[in-house]
């Protein structure tokens, strides 16, 4: 999907793991959701993406949602609606851009791209939750640094734009429509602006994508994860050893830390039984004393 693209182009993009969003919804609150997957962008700064790419599995099927430039939403006034903006920039049936909207005004907007082969998916449900993640991820990573402390991203400053893509005509095919229709997406870079991507909707994104294709998609996807697998296998052993390593020491640091324990149950044992036996020697002298004393009482009576 990313292949051939430009590195400085590729490092604009930043793609979840298809298990992103299903981790996502563990969480009851927008706080809890964050924090499962807090760590999963700690070397990224998702604010500085032109695309964050979000497979989304629910139900059995596969839907694709795509995060468009959301850092603009920091440079946005709190009351805009771009959704009026861009149904009043639009012209004739064909959903064309009007030749009257600026390029410059069109590509201040972030969005949302929502595709799915067969309109499954809530999308209103999904935009939130992921509007509500990247408000924590701007409160976890930006908030101590940045002049905006708090990251307002609604469906009015940050709109969903449903595409029209190709539609699948079966049940098993939703996943490759996703690889395909995120290919079209990278491909369009950078011109990634509401303007452009409305206006290459049906060139672009709406173009055939038959059953046939999708059958010579998964050949070539098989094919293409057939020769990762040696590297994919390289990085996995280092990973193992790296988890054997920690499991070692972790069993290690678990054993020591029984030894102390036993150590310090010992002394307190010890300490104990020293002064049980002191109590006990202390006891006996008393016994001893008042014997004696009881003697002499007698001695000195007679």
């Amino acid at each position: 999907m990313l292949a051939g693209i430009d590195p400085l182009q590729r490092a604009k993009i930043h793609v979840f793991t298809c298990y992103f969003y299903t981790k996502l919804l563990e969480g009851r609150s927008p706080q809890d959701q964050h924090a499962l997957v807090s760590r999963w962008t700690k070397n990224v700064d998702l604010f500085d993406m032109d695309y964050i790419i979000v497979p989304v599995n629910l139900t059995g099927h596969w839907s694709l949602f795509v995060i468009v430039k959301p850092g603009l939403v920091t440079h946005l006034p709190s009351d805009i609606n771009v959704r009026t903006l861009v149904n009043q920039s639009k012209k004739n049936s064909n959903d064309s851009i009007s030749s009257q909207a600026s390029s410059d005004t069109m590509s201040a907007y972030p969005y949302i791209m929502f595709m799915d082969s067969l309109q499954l998916h809530a999308a209103a449900t999904i935009t939130r939750n992921l509007r509500n993640y990247l408000m924590e991820e701007w409160k976890a990573r930006k908030s101590a640094t940045a002049k905006i402390k708090e990251l307002n991203i609604n469906a009015n400053n940050c709109i969903t734009l449903r595409i029209n893509v190709p539609r699948q005509r079966n049940g098993t095919d939703c996943g490759v429509y996703v690889v395909e229709n995120a290919r079209r997406v990278v491909q369009q870079q950078p011109q990634c602006s509401l303007e452009d991507i409305i206006s290459i909707e049906k060139e672009v994104f709406s173009k055939e994508f038959n059953e046939a294709d999708a059958n010579c998609e998964r050949i070539r996807l098989s094919s293409y994860l057939q020769e990762l697998k040696p590297e994919y296998d390289a990085v996995r052993a280092v990973q193992q050893q790296k988890e054997q390593e920690e499991k070692i020491k972790k069993n290690q640091l678990k054993r020591q830390q029984k030894a102390e324990n036993a150590a310090e149950n010992a002394v307190e044992n010890a300490v104990e039984s020293v002064a049980e036996s002191a109590e006990s020697t202390e006891s006996v002298g008393i016994v001893v004393m008042t014997q004696l004393e009881q003697e002499n009482s007698a001695e000195t009576g007679l």
